[in-house]
């Protein structure tokens, strides 16, 4: 039996995945939504009854890809939309942060063009459409949010790392679409 907050968060991902159907219907004509539906449906119930033919590792279209996707698309879509609408409210910051921002903000393109990255990030990584393309925008945001944390604002840390982890497993799921990119000719 799952906790209530992983029933809640699995719950959540459910209705990702059922709203976000790339598809209306499949190639036999089948419906998108029921399908991934049904699908969300037999997972929850495998994974509380504790089923261990549950392959996790596996393929772009395995359900830890699937999580790690969703999770990371929900988590740059929330705070690009952030940096333009403001709804999380700012915690005091130290100097040396405010100094980078103010820096930032200076340039009037910088946090606008950093924001629209993360929205369109978000979105493909939430769509499940143009993902290695969503996750290459995101890698260099990722990597200023690492080193962010790490020389800047270190109470963050773990969340970077978090994030980054998400990324990295996702690249390595991916790695096929972005064979090309490091190709020499």
């Amino acid at each position: 039996m799952l906790p209530s907050f992983g029933s809640a968060a699995l719950d959540l991902v459910v209705a990702l995945v059922a709203g976000l159907a790339r598809k209306p219907h499949d190639r036999q004509g089948r419906d998108g939504l029921a399908l991934a539906r049904k699908h969300c449906a037999a997972l929850r119930n495998a994974i509380r009854e504790g089923d261990k033919r549950i392959v996790w590792w596996e393929g772009p279209h395995e359900p830890a890809s699937t999580v790690a996707r969703l999770l990371l698309g929900l988590v740059f879509l929330v705070f690009g939309l952030n940096g333009f609408l403001h709804f999380i409210p700012n915690m005091a910051m130290p100097e040396p942060v405010v100094t980078f921002f103010a820096a930032l903000a200076a340039t009037a393109y910088m946090l606008p063009l950093l924001f629209t990255a993360q929205i369109v990030g978000g979105i493909l990584l939430l769509a499940g459409i143009y993902v290695s393309l969503g996750l290459a925008l995101l890698a260099p945001v990722i990597v200023n949010i690492f080193f962010f944390h790490l020389f800047l604002a270190a109470s963050g840390l773990l969340i970077a790392i978090v994030v980054v982890a998400l990324e990295m497993f996702l690249v390595w799921r991916y790695r096929d679409a972005f064979g090309t990119m490091l190709r020499s000719r």
